[in-house]
């Protein structure tokens, strides 16, 4: 009996550690509730999520345009979405890297449309967000090393921030980036920035 007491307090003891040692997802996430903004440029948000690592907005632009926002605060690698869809067999059919001014500064987005299911066209852009700002290579090399942060000297990988955007049937490549340009430009990336992955 006493061997099973010892045995059910060291299993509770270990359990508090490695809960100290490695907080959920959950806890790392709420400390950034609230900071999708409820308007982005033309967008509105009409449901926000926290899951697994991200905080995720769904937004509703005009003419049928919707765009899905998400900030990978829990993750402990970089991702690239645009080498994401890639990686799952889809070629773009349109791909260039933008650099792109936000409500707070310039970002360099890698910025891929695609067919989803069928002939509908979605747009997917990604850019990784460290203190030293906001920036992306191509698909490929869509991700770079952990930079060393000013204060602590702690390498921490930077914060991906992924956008999609989908319009009606049959929308136009162009009209898609021009959607995609202007939610970028009502964009604040500033608290990505500054509390990049900061634990």
């Amino acid at each position: 009996m006493k061997k099973r007491a010892i045995a059910a307090i060291l299993v509770v003891i270990i359990g508090a550690g490695i809960d100290e040692l490695l907080p959920t997802v959950r806890s790392d996430t709420s400390r950034f509730q609230g900071q999708l903004p409820e308007e982005v440029g033309p967008f509105r948000l009409s449901e926000q999520k926290d899951y697994e690592g991200n905080i995720w907005g769904t937004y509703v632009g005009l003419g049928g345009y919707l765009a899905d926002h998400v900030i990978s605060y829990g993750t402990a690698r970089p991702h690239d979405a645009v080498d994401c869809w890639q990686l799952h067999s889809k070629s773009p059919v349109w791909h260039e890297l933008r650099t792109l001014r936000t409500a707070s500064s310039a970002a360099i987005f890698d910025v891929a449309i695609f067919l989803d299911k069928g002939t509908k066209k979605r747009l997917i852009a990604s850019t990784s967000c460290d203190i030293e700002g906001c920036r992306q290579s191509y698909a490929g090399n869509g991700w770079r090393w952990p930079t060393v942060e000013s204060l602590g000297l702690v390498l921490k990988p930077p914060t991906p921030v992924a956008i999609s955007i989908v319009g009606p049937p049959n929308s136009e490549i162009d009209a898609l980036v021009s959607q995609f340009d202007s939610f970028v430009a009502g964009l604040d990336l500033a608290h990505v920035t500054t509390s990049s992955n900061r634990r």
